[in-house]
């Protein structure tokens, strides 16, 4: 079995290209995951408690894999 080329691997183009992504995928995600319940509260003028399930979904701490 050869020995992995670590070094080759870790400046990788394509391997810097997927981490930035993901990165920034999960910086998105979880800024609107966060401050989408303030939006409603504060901008449209929603009461999120007031629907039961919009209000449970929107504070749960599965928020992410429950949309995704």
């Amino acid at each position: 079995m050869k020995e992995m080329p670590w070094r080759r691997f870790v400046t990788s183009g394509p391997v810097w290209a997927i981490v930035i992504a993901n990165f920034c995928m999960d910086w998105g995600g979880y800024t609107l995951m966060t401050n989408i319940p303030t939006f409603y509260k504060e901008v449209l003028l929603f009461d999120i408690e007031s629907v039961s399930s919009v209000g449970y979904d929107f504070k749960s701490s599965d928020f992410k894999s429950f949309f995704f």
